[in-house]
């Protein structure tokens, strides 16, 4: 009951510290990056009960999940005009005339601001 508790009280806590950073939606990341950065996270924890260790099994771990989850979310950042023309062909693929329409709209807005 104890580590639940806790468990639930680290994540209200780390939701509160997000909600007050700038929010920055990176396109891709729960296809590429939602799982490694949950591994990541995990093997952090893990190394952080063992007194912030720099070496052994847990560090390498850590450090193993840490540039996995860096190497997707730089793709992402990378590709993002990639992932972008990849959502608008599945939403054409589906005959989503609406939602096709709706996502080109967004994407000449996104690249006015981008020009100006």
């Amino acid at each position: 009951m104890l580590p639940k508790l806790t468990m639930k009280i680290s994540h209200t806590g780390h939701e509160r510290a997000k909600a007050n950073k700038k929010f920055i939606k990176v396109l891709g990341w729960n296809e590429r990056c939602l799982e490694l950065h949950m591994v990541a996270r995990d093997s952090f924890l893990k190394c952080k009960e063992n007194f912030k260790c720099r070496y052994g099994i847990h560090y390498e771990k850590m450090k193993k999940s840490r540039t996995n989850f860096k190497k997707a979310l730089k793709f992402c950042k990378e590709t993002e005009i990639k992932i972008k023309k990849e959502k608008l062909l599945k939403s054409y693929a589906k005959n989503n005339k609406s939602d096709f329409c709706k996502d080109i709209k967004t994407l000449k807005k996104q690249i006015k601001k981008y020009l100006m």
